[in-house]
């Protein structure tokens, strides 16, 4: 019985391969350009863009938010280096970067939006719309503070808060009081649930990719499972004698189903958390 079934479980093994090679090879590796700043910016500070520049950047604070461009990284923190020599500062655009961060808005969660706060290079969660730096992958509160700073706030009161770092997938983008899902329906509830679980944001065409793979091997394990079942139950009828040897073929194609359903998911996971 097992090889009526050799065929298609070898094709979805292969399809799973090919899906898992493909995400490897489109996922999004840290992206840095290069600009020119007038002063050092220590790394993972948060930069913009110079008013009425496309080549110049500053520190980035709650004053030049809409012209928020990336996170500044050692040369070495980056995987893809585009236009090296016209610059003397690195800027992460698109992958992971360590950020400066503060906990002017509460600490920081695992998939918490990060955007611009009142201190110089620093950021913090986002709580109102507009525009996010990335979202953090790991957490941060008071007590991993590495260093301290008072602060005015609009009435002219002082306050001190925490400052430290996080790591973070980086993608500037908008905040809509919860990560920006860019699909709809399912797509939307894919996205949602790789957020949760990774801290990252997926794109929709990431987001088809994982529930193709997963429709692949639900339709095609329900199918194998249910076509054995029904032909043992055929053959016991026909051959009550046989029920052993049938028992132990459904067996097996109950182990092959978990294979195919772990195999799955294993690739599902492989393309939401690159």
């Amino acid at each position: 019985m097992l090889k009526k079934y050799f065929l298609p479980v070898v094709s979805l093994i292969l399809a799973l391969l090919f899906a898992s090679i493909a995400t490897f090879s489109v996922r999004a590796d840290t992206i840095s350009q290069s600009y020119t700043a007038a002063v050092n910016i220590p790394a993972g500070s948060l930069v913009a863009l110079q008013q009425g520049s496309s080549s110049q950047i500053v520190p980035a604070d709650s004053s030049n938010t809409d012209s928020l461009l990336g996170v500044t990284v050692a040369p070495q923190a980056s995987l893809v280096n585009l236009n090296s020599n016209n610059g003397n500062t690195l800027v992460v655009t698109s992958g992971n970067a360590v950020v400066l961060v503060s906990n002017i808005n509460g600490d920081i969660a695992k998939g918490d939006s990060l955007t611009t706060s009142p201190i110089s290079g620093v950021a913090m969660k986002a709580t109102a719309p507009g525009r996010i730096v990335g979202i953090a992958t790991n957490s941060f509160t008071a007590a991993q503070a590495s260093s301290r700073q008072k602060i005015a706030d609009k009435k002219g009161e002082s306050s001190e808060v925490s400052l430290g770092q996080v790591s973070a997938n980086i993608m500037v983008g908008n905040y809509q009081n919860q990560p920006t899902l860019t699909g709809n329906g399912i797509i939307s509830a894919v996205q949602a649930v790789a957020t949760s679980t990774t801290g990252k944001s997926i794109s929709t065409a990431r987001a088809l990719l994982a529930l193709l793979v997963l429709l692949i091997s639900v339709v095609i394990s329900v199918l194998i499972l249910y076509t054995a079942v029904a032909s043992s139950i055929r053959s016991i009828g026909r051959n009550p004698l046989s029920r052993h040897s049938i028992l132990q073929s459904l067996i097996q194609v109950i182990i092959a189903v978990v294979v195919i359903m772990l195999s799955g998911f294993s690739i599902v996971y492989l393309i939401i958390g690159r």
